[in-house]
């Protein structure tokens, strides 16, 4: 039967209700509770918030009439097991569309009594140990103690307390009613974003109007003794300024401050002073906006800040203008010289500058401020030597000789072969070699005969000579035959060639082994020859006996982180790099539940992690175009498994036409001016009618020319075309997979894939090297989030020059080694091959299959609010830790973390210390009869072991 609990409460100044439904059953968390929250300011509206039963939960609401509710709400469980207790605890923030003063609630809604289970039985008490058998105790070997593991007992903060948030924190006093100060524009200017409040910023600090004069530049720019206040508080907070006599130290430098610029403790109360506190506000609030723009200016405005309250909140002003130390009591000073600044809510931590570039990396995980826990580290020594279970026992005859020996052989083969191969041609041709073409046609022409001859020709000599030609010219060529001289030649030039034109192949093989065999033999020889009876011989194991304990060593903040797939980096790097010897991830583990999983933008990433060689792409826009003239009417085919979704058309209008005719593709008009018209697509078909209005009728003469119209229709692929291309990706990616698993099943039957083996240290740090890694990236993605993407122009990008600063501050302020983890796998985890991708360490192969891990890193307390400020505006605040201002939503941490600090504990011992027993290598004779093991063995004994 489920329990009901209703409650009811009001914020009267916003005129808002909240109607709390918790139904549970009797001892079992629900998953969430209902919160109704109705806004009675006109318009009166409600909302709805699920509050998560195991976390605190995020609440965000925007009314209509213009308030605005921030903040979480956190279901509680207080009381014992008897009687325990269900409630809510609230902190939230509430203004009017932004504009400060921001109001702030915080605290305890309710707490009523919840069922819960019935109560167990008291355990039996527990038996007492078992008698030592020797009866005496033997001295320990005495070693120093070494860490072993961190443990981290977690608690969750507590809730501060009025008083601890009236001396422990302080913050801008908002004036009342509201001035038009720096702070307040910033105020307004917060849902514009972080690059207008930068802006705001240096505004101030340049000094434009209205802010001339307002910035602080230094801390002498300071008139009257507020100039000096930083130096006085640095003084005090060199020492620890938590000692009994701080305060009275306080009061003693301050009155001289004062003396020295001719004032009294009146100055404390005087116009001038506020005055000069608001330039210091205001300057501060400036340079937090521009975080690292002058880090030295901001440590001085906060230690004036600082001194400022120490001096309100610990020292009282007499009526003649004396000091005087206030009614403390010590652990009310002692928070007053811890206080913190805490920054205005609704304004810091700034809000996210530019948005990332999409597409937005996926979600790896989450990071959240978890609990303040107590690093407790496991530490152990060695106390002693033990005999341990039985190794062997030889047994002797008598008159027998026994000679046992025991060998160990180590054999080493080293084999090296290098093989090379150097091809040369060296080419050198005879000087008088006749490669030139004018020369060898010279040598062809003078090897011919040309011989002319006529038909009839005679001549006379004598005075006067004469000849008579008369006939035809007969003109015959005849090629020379080689002479001796010519033969001998051309061979002496072949075999000069020849012999000049070497070619030289080498060949080196040089291989080389060596082989190295050792080999220890051990030799016991157990004589029995002489002997009266049998004899026997017991050889035990050796146990060494640690004696561990727990020791607390502080506080610790403890950041919970939630990866999902952790080992995702160190599967998937080997397949980018095409070095893989394991398989893919599974479909269904790379995001591929189903084909609609399979879009134009993942297809050939995932084609190619899974080797899928049949690629088809995925269909595109298509285009059908028709031309028609004025008073047509046709049916354009559409390709098959495409829609029309868009038709543009141009016309040439016939001669002395007015206009264009009116064109209706479909059933809808299109303009004829180029541009594109969408049309809506009523699914498949096979023609779109297209149709051209006629001209107008009346002409005389008619026209000689009609218009000419071009339509071009484009068209995408159908819902039913889509799916069809998915199915087919879909099918070959698992068809691949599975044809994979199936040759990896075969190679390991074979063995032809041995197991590459890593030892159990080495897959430890490989863990934790890649949760180190996720955990890095989570806060970078997050910081990146905060910050925003947006860099000056000519600049690198922003991720490029705050990664090596970011890195470098999570090595600083974490404490890595104390990083503890758990594993989680959804439904149950099949080894599958695990252990082989593993390196044969199972449970390495687990961290390799899981789907989220879940770890916790402390966080240094050196670098705790630090840390903090980083966590919530992704800016990194330089400088002591002390000097560090706190967001309001941080302030329950910071304070558990200062009264803690306020206690220091030594180095505790955590509980009863225990005796842990390791097992050796080395083994002992044993002379008595059979004794149960675990008795401890003399140091002498110890020369006996073979």
């Amino acid at each position: 039967m489920s329990t009901i609990i209703e409650h009811s409460w009001a914020l009267p100044e916003i005129d808002t209700i909240f109607e709390f439904v918790f139904a549970m059953a009797p001892g079992e968390a629900p998953e969430g509770h209902r919160v109704t929250v109705t806004c009675r300011w006109p318009p009166v509206e409600k909302r709805v918030v699920i509050l998560n039963a195991a976390r605190p939960t995020p609440v965000c609401l925007h009314f209509g009439s213009g308030y605005e509710l921030r903040g979480k709400m956190e279901v509680i469980h207080q009381g014992d097991r008897r009687a325990p207790e269900l409630g809510v605890f609230a902190d939230l923030s509430y203004d009017w569309r932004g504009q400060p003063p921001v109001q702030h609630f915080e605290g305890l809604i309710f707490l009523r009594a919840a069922p819960g289970p019935p109560i167990p039985p008291v355990p039996p008490p527990p038996c007492p140990p078992p008698p030592d058998d020797d009866g005496e105790d033997d001295p320990p070997i005495v070693t120093p103690h070494d860490e072993l593991f961190p443990y981290l007992y977690v608690r969750q903060w507590p809730k501060p307390a009025d008083e601890e948030l009236d001396y422990g924190f302080f913050a801008y006093p908002w004036p009342s009613p509201p001035a038009d100060s720096f702070i307040a524009e910033l105020g307004s200017l917060a849902p514009q974003g972080r690059a207008a409040m930068e802006s705001l910023a240096l505004a101030f600090i340049d000094g434009e109007p209205p802010w001339q004069g307002q910035y602080v530049f230094s801390r002498a720019s300071l008139q009257g003794p507020v100039g000096g206040f930083a130096a006085l508080a640095l003084g005090l907070q060199q020492p620890e300024p938590w000692r009994p006599e701080w305060a009275e130290q306080l009061c003693r430098d301050l009155e001289t401050l004062l003396r020295l610029y001719g004032e009294t403790g009146l100055y404390l109360l005087s116009a001038d002073y506020e005055a000069s506190l608001e330039r210091v506000w205001q300057s501060y609030f400036a340079l937090a906006v521009l975080l690292g723009y002058n880090q030295a200016l901001l440590a001085d405005l906060g230690l004036t800040l600082w001194l400022a309250n120490a001096a309100a909140k610990a020292l009282v002003v007499e009526a003649d203008g004396r000091l005087r130390l206030g009614s403390l009591d010590p652990e009310q000073q002692g928070a007053v010289a811890h206080a913190s600044l805490v920054l205005p809510a609704g304004i810091f931590p700034l809000p996210a500058g530019a948005p990332l570039p999409p597409p937005l990396p996926p979600a790896r995980g989450w990071v959240e401020p978890y609990a303040v826990g107590d690093l407790q580290m496991v530490r152990q020594r060695l106390l002693r030597y033990a005999a341990g279970e039985i190794a062997r026992i030889e047994n002797v005859m008598r008159g027998e000789r026994r000679e046992v020996s025991t060998r160990q052989g180590r054999q080493r083969l080293d084999v090296e072969q290098k093989s090379g191969e150097e091809l040369q041609l060296i080419e050198s041709e005879d000087a008088d070699a006749r490669l030139s073409l004018l020369e060898e046609a010279s040598r062809t022409v003078a090897g011919q005969t040309l011989a002319d001859s006529y038909d009839n020709f005679t001549t006379s000599y004598g005075p006067p000579t004469q000849g008579t030609v008369s006939g035809t010219l007969s003109r015959i060529t005849t090629a020379g035959l080689p002479g001796s001289d010519d033969a001998t030649r051309f061979a002496r030039e072949i075999l000069g060639k020849a012999i000049n034109r070497i070619s030289r192949k080498v060949g080196t093989v040089r291989a080389s082994s060596s082989l190295s065999h050792a080999e220890e033999a051990v030799v016991s020889v157990i004589d029995n020859a002489a002997g009266g009876g049998n004899l026997c011989a017991i050889y035990r194991w050796v146990n060494k006996i640690y004696e561990a304990c727990v020791v607390n060593y502080g506080n610790r903040l403890l950041m919970e982180f939630v990866l999902l797939r952790p080992a995702a980096e160190l599967r998937d790097r080997p397949l980018r790099e095409g070095r893989s010897r394991h398989l893919p991830p599974p479909p269904a583990e790379a995001g591929l539940r189903s084909f609609e999983d399979v879009n134009p933008r993942n297809y050939a990433r995932l084609c190619a992690a899974y080797g899928v060689t049949d690629i088809v792409p995925p269909p595109g826009p298509k285009f059908a175009a028709a031309s028609l003239r004025a008073g047509d009417e046709i049916q354009v085919a559409l390709p098959p498994g495409y829609c029309a979704c868009a038709a543009a058309a141009g016309c040439v209008p016939a001669s002395g036409a007015a206009a264009a005719p009116a064109i209706l593709v479909g059933y809808q008009l299109v303009a004829a001016d180029g541009s594109p018209t969408p049309l809506t697509s009523r699914g498949e078909a096979s023609a779109i009618p297209v149709s051209a209005a006629a001209p107008e009728a009346g002409l005389s003469p008619p026209g000689g020319s009609e218009a000419l119209v071009n339509v071009e229709i484009e068209c995408a692929p159908s819902p039913r075309c889509m799916d069809e291309w998915q199915i087919r990706i879909y099918g070959a990616i698992v068809t691949a997979y599975e044809a994979s698993l199936e040759r990896r099943r075969t190679a390991l039957a074979d063995g032809a894939l041995p197991i590459v083996p890593r030892s159990p240290l080495a897959c430890r740090d490989l863990a934790r090297r890649a949760l180190r890694h996720g955990c890095t990236e989570l806060l970078l993605e997050q910081a990146a989030q905060l910050t925003g993407s947006d860099a000056p122009p000519l600049s690198p990008p922003v991720d490029a020059v705050d990664r090596p600063r970011f890195l470098q501050f999570l090595d600083e302020a974490l404490e890595w080694p104390e990083m503890s983890w758990t594993l989680q796998h959804d439904g149950p985890w099949d080894d599958g091959g695990g252990g082989e991708e593993g390196g044969g360490d199972a449970p390495f192969g687990r961290f390799l299959h899981a789907d989220r891990a879940r770890v916790l890193v402390p966080v240094r307390p050196e670098h705790v609010l630090a840390f903090l400020y980083f966590f919530a505006s992704g800016m990194i605040w330089d400088g002591p830790d002390r000097l560090v201002a706190v967001n309001s939503a941080d302030v329950p941490i910071v304070d558990d973390l200062k009264r803690a600090a306020r206690r220091p504990e030594r180095e505790r011992r955590v509980g009863c210390p225990w005796e842990v027993v390791v097992p050796t290598a080395m083994q002992i004779i044993d002379d008595s009869d059979l004794p149960a093991g675990g008795r401890t063995l003399a140091a002498a004994t110890m020369g006996d072991a073979s």
